[in-house]
């Protein structure tokens, strides 16, 4: 099975079972099981919220890439984000693009001056 597959032994768990709170959807990922998108879209609506604490996040994080995203799961943390996103109005047409805005590639004497000298000492590739 490839990373980011659902397992197909474990389909998404009935919902009426699982019921949205933390604990829950850690549980489900942790049976390597994928969650809908009305759960995942829970779980970022919470955090978008200020609901969730860091060690809700990390786990249901850390959880979630463990097993692999499904789609359903990515469309549901998608949707939530939208969800609580902000629209933006542009009311002005007048965008300047101005030539010669776009750095110039620096040279290898200013990439040396921006590493610190303790890691070039340091380093066996680096060349001063």
């Amino acid at each position: 099975m490839a990373l980011g597959e659902a397992n197909p032994l474990r389909p998404h768990p009935p919902e009426r079972i699982t019921p949205l709170t933390w604990a829950a959807a850690r549980s489900v990922l942790l049976l390597r099981a994928a969650l809908t998108a009305r759960q995942t879209s829970w779980a970022m609506g919470e955090i978008l919220a200020n609901q969730a604490t860091p060690a809700q996040i990390a786990g249901f994080a850390v959880a979630l890439r463990a097993k692999g995203e499904t789609i359903d799961e990515v469309e549901g943390l998608v949707a939530a984000m939208y969800e609580h996103a902000t629209p933006l109005t542009i009311t002005e047409k007048n965008i300047s693009i101005r030539p010669n805005t776009v750095p110039s590639r620096p040279s290898n004497g200013e990439i040396r001056a921006m590493v610190p000298s303790v890691l070039r000492k340091r380093s066996s590739r680096c060349t001063t």
